[in-house]
């Protein structure tokens, strides 16, 4: 199957530079990146919760205090 995409001119010459074959360069990264399994994405996922963590905490201590009071 034929598809048509528009690839900015920098990353057009990133893959000429690292080989000949755009279609084949192209292909592997998306079989790449279609294939990263779910451990790898709940990995990620988890980073960002833990890197907001203390904020959601305290925005969830800040709403049980108002509920007190209220």
């Amino acid at each position: 199957m034929s598809i048509s995409v528009n690839i900015p001119e920098e990353l057009v010459a990133e893959i000429d530079r690292r080989g000949t074959d755009r279609t084949a360069f192209v292909v592997e990264a998306v079989k790449r990146l279609l294939s990263e399994d779910t451990a790898d994405f709940d990995r990620r996922e988890i980073e960002r919760i833990n890197e907001n963590a203390d904020d959601l905490n305290t925005e969830a201590m800040e709403v049980l205090e108002y509920q007190v009071f209220a």
